[in-house]
């Protein structure tokens, strides 16, 4: 029955690229560079390599109030389905039509990540729109932008 279960769970996956050190809720920085980030029900994972950074709860809530100026902080970013086959490189190495690879792509897209930077609170809100059959879900996870500090 539970491997039933874990068979069954999917889990979307990309690649990021941080341009700043975040820092988590909880104080944990994650450093600039590449990530494999993982929508779990346990929240947003942050992986380099086999290494597990960091894992973010979602938030209850839109954290972003309307008073709030947000601004773009990284562009789109798409996450797939953990049950659909990853192309080999030498399968994506070449065109088999003659279009540009990303057009020959025949990879469905689960979900869309965008990140938006509140500088007047020193956030980063990462926004996860998933969506399956007709239905869409939007989850928030609440990053820093500078080290929690010590009272």
């Amino acid at each position: 029955m539970i491997q039933l279960l874990l068979a069954s769970i999917v889990v979307l996956s990309g690649m990021l690229r941080l341009p700043v050190e975040l820092y988590t809720t909880g104080g944990t920085p994650l450093d600039r560079g590449v990530y494999t980030l993982e929508l779990r029900p346990s929240g947003l994972v942050f992986m380099q390599g086999n290494d597990l950074k960091t894992t973010i709860t979602r938030a209850q809530q839109n954290p972003v109030g309307s008073s709030d100026d947000v601004t773009l902080f990284l562009g789109t970013q798409y996450l797939g389905s953990s049950a659909e086959p990853v192309l080999t490189s030498e399968e994506r190495r070449h065109s088999k039509t003659g279009k540009a690879l990303y057009e020959e792509e025949a990879r469905d897209w689960s979900a869309t990540l965008r990140a938006y930077k509140i500088a007047a609170k020193g956030q980063v809100i990462f926004e996860v729109t998933s969506r399956k059959e007709k239905s869409v879900n939007v989850s928030y996870f609440q990053l820093s932008l500078r080290p929690l500090s010590s009272k």
